[in-house]
């Protein structure tokens, strides 16, 4: 099974961080040379991680047009059947996808690739920031402590791997891994491409009104108006206007990571499919306590390979009780709350 876009990425920074390890290794420099040969390295690490990217870019830019394309076709498919079954008099008279369709599908596309080089961007910038850093606190930490040159390189690339990732920081200055940050563009532009296309494929079948559905757990800024049916005109005089919603806002219906669904609701003809659910707090933190607990074990699997090549026993060890330590978290969570445990989700691209 192919990786993910997300998932790739998450490889593609395990590769680098062993990247990082590996040129800090090479050579046979005296502790008087060792700085300056190091930082002259930097260009050959650089170079080995633009091949890296090289090799997987068009991998990932593929893989998220396909992904979108993939949220455009099940738009279109599911307009499509449910106009055939309760307007089937309108039903041939739009096919195919039209020009504005293809527009909004191309816009995201577009947008998904410029998230995708950001990344890769970031990571570059960040590799070698981190080799910079890690190469300045050996030579620190060798002039005024008392190991050895290699003891304390080895020490301070394990203090790095415990830091955890190559952070990637957005528009508005927040943190990010690669992976969370690529799955975050991903996941919010194939909502709201589908969301787009239903909403133009509906006008195209001269409606604007819709359902939104619901699901246990939703986010605060979702709950209030899952279930419930808007006009997306706004000018229905019996349906609410989507715009009294949060509907725009990044956090909102239909914004950022939002798993929310749109469908059409033909007035009179319709019956609605969807209950409205109250924002539930227990429910909702339960879902991302679950997320956080799978990254905690991709986490430290990573790390574990990542000491495994440092060579530092103390390190090792520490990883060992981390990744133990984490699935049994995982586990007693599972036992406390019944919920199912999703192993795929736990994997590490290593």
């Amino acid at each position: 099974m192919p990786l993910t876009p997300p998932e790739l990425l998450f490889q593609i920074e395990s590769d680098m961080m062993r990247n990082i390890i590996n040129e800090l290794n090479v050579g046979k420099a005296t502790p008087a040379r060792w700085k300056a040969e190091r930082l002259k390295d930097m260009g050959k690490l650089n170079q080995t991680n633009v091949k890296l990217l090289k090799r997987y870019e068009s991998i990932l830019h593929t893989g998220t047009e396909a992904e979108i394309k993939q949220a455009q076709t099940d738009a279109l498919y599911r307009m499509n059947t449910i106009y055939a079954k309760a307007a089937p008099d309108l039903a041939p008279s739009v096919k195919g996808i039209s020009k504005a369709t293809a527009r909004i599908t191309e816009a995201y596309i577009s947008q998904g690739g410029e998230g995708l080089n950001y990344t890769m961007q970031s990571l570059l910038k960040g590799s070698a920031s981190s080799y910079r850093e890690i190469i300045e606190k050996t030579s620190f930490n060798f002039i005024h402590g008392v190991d050895t040159l290699d003891e304390a390189l080895s020490k301070t690339v394990s203090k790095w791997i415990t830091g955890g990732n190559i952070p990637i920081k957005d528009a508005i200055g927040r943190t990010w891994s690669p992976e969370s940050y690529s799955r975050m563009i991903l996941r919010t532009n194939n909502r709201q491409v589908a969301t787009e296309v239903t909403f133009q494929r509906n006008r195209e079948f001269g409606n604007t009104i819709i359902e939104i559905s619901s699901h246990v757990g939703a986010r605060e800024g979702c709950a209030p108006y899952q279930g419930h049916v808007y006009d997306t005109a706004g000018k229905s005089k019996k349906f609410p206007s989507l715009a009294s919603t949060t509907y725009g806002e990044p956090d909102g219906i239909f914004g950022i990571n939002c798993r929310h669904d749109s469908y059409p609701f033909i007035d009179g003809v319709s019956t609605k499919s969807f209950d409205p659910l109250p924002f539930d707090e227990k429910a909702y933190k339960v879902t991302q306590a679950q997320r956080r607990a799978e990254v905690n074990i991709r986490d430290a699997k990573r790390k574990l390979a990542l000491e495994k090549q440092n060579n530092n026993p103390v390190g090792i060890k520490r990883a060992n009780l981390a990744v133990k330590g984490a699935q049994k978290d995982m586990r007693n969570f599972i036992d406390k709350t019944g919920r199912t445990r999703y192993y795929a989700r736990e994997r590490v691209f290593t």
